[in-house]
């Protein structure tokens, strides 16, 4: 007969709410992951520009005015930006915490619980 999935003979409805729960926290971390990625990415280049302008006053001592005035727009901007990334920031912790939770809670009706697990 070959190897049978063990969830194979669960009711219908646990195997349903195993790929719902499955596709929701992927989703979840594939949108968490998208901007956090963006996030650091901004945080990066926020890094790399005081770096670089700290270099530049360390050696120069002098502050060429429209350097400065380049330098201080790109940290507002990017700072306006990692603002605007603040609250979906949230909420994709929110619904990843949330969609985790709905994979234990599966997990659990599964037959799978976190103490036998651990022991």
């Amino acid at each position: 007969m070959g190897i049978v999935w063990p969830g194979a003979r669960l009711p219908w409805i646990l195997r349903l709410r195993a790929g719902l729960a499955l596709r929701a926290y992927e989703k979840a971390e594939r949108r968490f992951y998208e901007i956090e990625n963006a996030r650091n990415w901004l945080f990066d280049r926020q890094r790399t520009l005081m770096r670089d302008h700290a270099e530049r006053w360390a050696t120069e001592r002098v502050l060429d005015p429209e350097a400065y005035a380049t330098f201080r727009g790109e940290i507002e901007q990017i700072t306006e930006q990692l603002s605007r990334l603040h609250a979906p920031w949230n909420d994709a912790v929110v619904a990843l915490a949330l969609s985790y939770q709905s994979a234990q809670d599966v997990l659990r009706d599964f037959g799978h619980d976190r103490q036998r697990e651990s022991a």
